[in-house]
């Protein structure tokens, strides 16, 4: 790994798009706090098979901003989208949009994005659930499978309803997508912006602190309460300060959990701050 380099990194995402700096010395790499943006770039993806325009602009508008904070620090930015813009019709159209912004843009496969999240966040092994805002990834230290269902898409296909209405739905539609049979060695760990607040508020924080998580973890019983009260709160679900941009794909992505958790017979899920994100810097260091 080269010593004394760093650069940022821009993760468009399917529900947000986020930004971070990574720099690599003789002592390692080290990560600066995460901003991001919420646009929901894979909003209306499910039904139409193609980016829209308000999004697009938003995730735009986003990305230069971060583009410009890069170019303030003199920093080189490496830019990798995910599923949204991966399954989108229209892709060529929106990475020629944000080309002019001057940046390396890798569109990662599933397997990829799943790669990326298990070296960061598996450095001891066992398995890894990626929940994003239009795919889920299930990765093992030898196998790496995505499946396109994530929080956005999941609220696209199922608007909030009551709980029992909402389950069935998704469940049922979960079951043709999701194959049933790969094994999911323990520990679990679950990542993405679903899994990381699920426990935040499962843990009663107030305010966002990834850092708390150490070794908590959750099982599905606790999930299933929590959805259950989330969904019964109605429109004060917004009043959450953990929920202001995520109350109305929260359960829709929860139940993407816990459809996972009831199928693999997972015992607990130890959700972590560390992602692809990292994942994808520690690789751009080392090249």
């Amino acid at each position: 790994m080269k010593s004394s380099k760093t650069i940022a990194i821009i993760d468009i995402g399917s529900n947000s798009i986020r930004y971070f700096t990574a720099q690599s010395t003789k002592h390692g790499v080290s990560f600066s706090d995460k901003l991001r943006c919420t646009t929901r770039l894979a909003a209306g993806l499910v039904q139409s098979g193609l980016l829209q325009a308000e999004p697009i602009i938003n995730s735009y508008r986003a990305i230069s901003g971060f583009c410009e904070l890069a170019r303030a620090g003199g920093l080189p930015v490496y830019a990798y989208a995910t599923s949204a813009v991966r399954d989108a019709k229209n892709r060529d159209e929106f990475l020629s949009l944000i080309k002019p912004l001057g940046m390396n843009v890798s569109v990662l496969s599933g397997p990829e994005e799943g790669h990326y999240a298990y070296l960061a966040a598996c450095p001891n092994g066992g398995s890894l659930i990626d929940i994003g805002g239009g795919s889920t990834q299930l990765v093992t230290c030898d196998s790496a499978i995505s499946y396109p269902v994530g929080c956005v898409r999941a609220r696209d296909y199922c608007p909030a309803n009551e709980y029992p209405k909402m389950k069935d739905t998704l469940f049922a539609w979960f079951s043709s997508i999701f194959d049933r049979s790969t094994p999911l060695p323990a520990p679990i760990v679950g990542v993405g912006g679903t899994i990381s607040t699920l426990g935040a508020l499962l843990l009663g924080q107030k305010s966002y602190d990834g850092t708390m998580f150490g070794n908590f973890s959750f099982s599905a019983e606790m999930l299933d309460e929590l959805l259950n009260n989330l969904c019964a709160m109605g429109d004060n679900i917004k009043d959450n300060p953990l929920l202001v941009k995520r109350h109305d794909v929260i359960i829709q992505g929860g139940l993407i959990v816990l459809y996972l958790m009831n199928t693999f017979d997972i015992a607990s899920i130890r959700p972590s701050e560390v992602d692809g994100m990292e994942g994808f810097a520690i690789n751009k260091l080392a090249e």
